[in-house]
């Protein structure tokens, strides 16, 4: 009997701004829209660090969620996602 090859992850950490961010920690919302452009995979995960955006510069303020995506949704999956954008189904996760 051979032993399952493990599946290949990756995590992507990504940024979001105090209003979003709250919502995703006190899990009012369970999904992301973001850019298609890191090749985000069923099964990967997403640390999201809250990010406050102030002047030109901004600051991360070390607050962070890690989760993990059930379910990656193009836009010929949904009707409402624009082309160039994915919606990522989040699962549960916890606040660091």
């Amino acid at each position: 009997m051979q032993a399952k090859k493990p599946i290949a992850t990756f995590t992507h950490t990504l940024k979001e701004w105090p209003d979003h961010f709250k919502e995703l920690v006190l899990s009012e919302r369970d999904f992301e829209m973001r850019r298609d452009d890191r090749g985000y995979k069923t099964g990967d995960f997403v640390v999201i660090r809250e990010y406050v955006p102030i002047g030109e510069s901004g600051h991360f303020t070390g607050r962070q969620v890690q989760r993990q995506i059930e379910r990656v949704y193009h836009p010929d999956d949904l009707p409402g996602i624009m082309p160039g954008f994915v919606a990522l189904q989040l699962s549960k996760g916890f606040y660091c």
